[in-house]
């Protein structure tokens, strides 16, 4: 046998062996995934595009830039959380709850667990059961996403009450280069259509995912493209942002909060000219409950931004006489109540909805 054609034979059968190793270590990656891993974890392995949108909870929305599917579990219809939403009755008292993840009730299996569904159980509880409360709470919103969200959704639910409660992310669309700290500079932006196929092999898909050659399809961050380019702030280990050469509390001094404050004007002229009142809650966190990292909220920027905000919004209940309650002066820290210092547990939401509804009925409903 020729030399060069011996070679040529070696190198076929080492890249047959090869091949029949790895389709051998694929199908046993398969099976180990089918017998030990989560079936979101699965998803993330095998799953095609198609199932990634299925089981993605938010999608593109004109304005906005993106809000709740109609499809994912705990989600209705009409693009909110919570059971479908019936026409507004005549003797109905309505609230509408905007806020983001803290609104919408991460972390919680159901929909009746979020504060929303436990503040309108509290007050049928105490005998106000003409109130409806529907929860326009969007995981990741800031108050950009917040105030289109009002303007052109939420007062077609023809709104008696809304209640907003942002703070922290508002924290996020901060930390940016502030050359480009600017009106439109949403901290997340518009939602991208992805059709290219992914990688069909959970081994390929694994290498790729874990040296970040390819996007993660289970986070819908991936799908979201801000709309106008901006530097955001990377946080090292220090509190320092490595990609603006500026200290994380640096960049907050230079970016005040002066677009958050403008958005929550904004939402309560919205409101106002649509006919409903507006309450305004500062916004709770838990140190002791954070769990420790660089981004979280033991990181003192974090902690600043968010105080910051909490005082802008109580000047601006003073100032436009809306209703306001000081949640975060309050609120325990207590294990039991948080999830991680930002997310509360449905025991510490049904506390949120009690001290509320206490409020409302003080408030509100004095007069009944």
């Amino acid at each position: 046998m020729p030399a060069a054609r011996k070679v040529i034979l070696n190198i076929g059968v080492i890249l047959f062996a090869l091949l029949v190793a790895f389709i051998g270590l694929e199908v046993l990656f398969r099976i180990y995934l089918s017998q030990t891993a989560s079936e979101t974890i699965q998803l993330l392995y095998t799953g095609t595009r198609e199932d990634f949108r299925e089981r993605t909870s938010v999608v593109g929305q004109p304005y906005i830039g993106f809000g709740l599917t109609q499809t994912f579990p705990t989600q209705n219809e009409q693009g909110y959380r919570g059971e479908p939403i019936a026409p507004k009755q005549p003797d109905e008292y309505r609230i509408v709850a905007v806020g983001a993840s803290t609104t919408y009730g991460f972390g919680l299996e159901t929909a009746e667990e979020a504060y929303p569904a436990q503040l309108e159980q509290a007050l049928h509880d105490a005998g106000q059961t003409e109130v409806k409360v529907v929860n326009a709470g969007v995981p990741s919103y800031t108050t950009w996403e917040s105030t289109a969200n009002l303007a052109f959704r939420v007062v077609d639910l023809q709104p008696d009450l809304v209640i907003i409660y942002h703070a922290g992310n508002d924290v996020g669309a901060r930390m940016v280069d502030p050359a480009q700290y600017t009106g439109l500079n949403a901290a997340r932006g518009t939602w991208q259509h992805y059709d290219e196929p992914l990688p069909r092999s959970a081994i390929i898909r694994l290498v790729a995912l874990n040296n970040d050659w390819m996007e993660n399809p289970l986070w819908y961050e991936t799908y979201l493209e801000t709309a106008t380019p901006y530097m955001a702030c990377d946080v090292d280990t220090d509190g320092f942002c490595t990609n603006l050469d500026l200290s994380a509390l640096d960049v907050l001094e230079q970016n005040p909060p002066v677009y958050f404050e403008r958005n929550l004007k904004t939402m309560i002229a919205i409101a106002r000219i649509h006919g409903s009142d507006v309450m305004l809650s500062t916004w709770a966190y838990d140190i002791v409950s954070s769990p420790e990292g660089v981004d979280t909220m033991r990181a003192d920027f974090r902690q600043q931004g968010v105080d910051e905000h909490n005082a802008v919004t109580q000047a601006i209940a003073d100032e436009f006489e809306t209703l306001f309650f000081d949640l975060a002066d309050v609120f325990p820290s207590d294990p039991e109540l948080w999830i991680d210092g930002v997310h509360l547990t449905a025991e510490g939401t049904q506390l949120q909805a009690e001290l509320y509804a206490d409020y409302l009925l003080a408030t509100v409903f004095a007069q009944d």
